[in-house]
């Protein structure tokens, strides 16, 4: 499955995004879906992991800065990521362009491992994260 369709099938099904972000983010498990993972806690339990996660993300300045000056190559005018956000929330096939075009450009954030970049992009767009990480740009 390539990641423009594995953000796809986060977009299609939030359970999948918070077990793939309960495995890969919260017990740092490396990507393999034919192994059983056990007993999860419950989509409420790893939805506020998710989002505590999400949030201590604003603290840093490096994830800041990217959502609010780094133009994304894949956004027309090339806009940031906060820029695009602003205009389009809400709307669904803009919310995926989003998480897609972030994810392209994403990698200069030393902060996101290349294994659970995937499921931490679809998880910021998803969850509205962006809300609060696009409050700090002054933009």
């Amino acid at each position: 499955m390539t990641d423009e369709q594995l953000i796809a099938a986060y977009f299609a099904d939030e359970s999948k995004l918070y077990q793939d972000f309960y495995r890969k983010v919260v017990l740092k498990e490396e990507w393999d879906e034919a192994r059983p993972i056990g007993k999860l806690p419950s989509l409420e339990e790893m939805k506020a992991m998710a989002t505590q996660w999400l949030k201590n993300l604003r603290k840093q300045d490096e994830v800041r800065d990217f959502f609010c000056k780094v133009k994304l190559s894949r956004l027309k005018g090339g806009e940031t990521a906060c820029s695009y956000w602003k205009k389009t929330r809400g709307v669904p096939h803009a919310q995926q362009e989003l998480a897609i075009a972030i994810f392209a450009d994403i990698f200069v954030v030393p902060v996101l491992h290349p294994t659970h970049t995937t499921v931490v992009v679809s998880a910021l767009v998803l969850m509205h994260t962006l809300d609060f990480l696009c409050q700090d740009c002054g933009d």
